[in-house]
């Protein structure tokens, strides 16, 4: 009987910053993403992603961050970012189409999205994606 390939991982060691303000939500991707390697830091909302990037001096891999929070949402978050940290690789999850993150204005050349609900193997494939790309 033929073996059945292996199933890649998509670890990596990388510093990730998760920021959504749904606490089960943030949980499953913290958890999902420090059980393949990754340094995972955590924001409930823009604002506190800011100033948590900026004790950091904006080193960090990879945002990962919600579109709807409270006070300072995705897209405003996405805007200081790229307004502060332009090479900062960051990754939009959210309920919304991606032509509705489009429309929004802050799907910039390059970005990711990913559609929730989604499941961890889709999840860590995109982080890969959005970690590796140029």
């Amino acid at each position: 009987m033929p073996k059945k390939p292996a199933s890649p991982d998509y670890s990596g060691t990388e510093v990730v910053l998760v920021v959504d303000d749904d606490e089960a939500v943030r949980a499953v991707i913290v958890r999902a993403l420090r059980d393949r390697g990754y340094d995972v830091l955590e924001a409930v909302q823009g604002e506190d992603a800011m100033k948590l990037l900026d004790v950091l001096h904006g080193r960090a891999d990879l945002v990962i961050t919600d579109m709807v929070m409270p006070e300072m949402g995705g897209a405003e978050l996405i805007k200081a970012l790229r307004a502060r940290y332009p090479d900062l690789k960051i990754l939009i999850i959210t309920a919304y189409s991606r032509e509705m993150v489009e429309a929004k204005g802050v799907l910039f050349p390059g970005a990711l999205h990913l559609t929730k609900p989604f499941n961890v193997s889709r999840l860590a494939k995109t982080v890969r994606e959005a970690l590796d790309a140029q």
